[in-house]
């Protein structure tokens, strides 16, 4: 993850140059993972479209770098 501000501006940079993209720091994406039925879960890892699920989030660069990654019940 960038924790310099002009980290923060060549990965801006970056995106303008090669997408097009100005004032982007980052391409932003989720998955639904399906898992078994965690035992005594309940409704915990139940999901909108009534799975057992896992939501991955993850943050890439221009370069397609992931910058973030997380993993949580639904």
């Amino acid at each position: 993850m960038p924790s310099t501000t002009e980290e923060w501006s060549n990965i801006a940079k970056g995106f303008e140059e090669r997408w097009n993209m100005p004032f982007c720091i980052g391409a932003l994406d989720g998955k639904l993972v399906r898992v078994r039925k965690p035992g005594k879960s309940g409704s915990l890892y139940h999901d909108y479209k009534h799975h057992f699920s896992l939501n991955l989030l993850a943050l890439c660069d221009h370069r397609s770098y992931l910058n973030f990654t997380t993993i949580n019940h639904t």
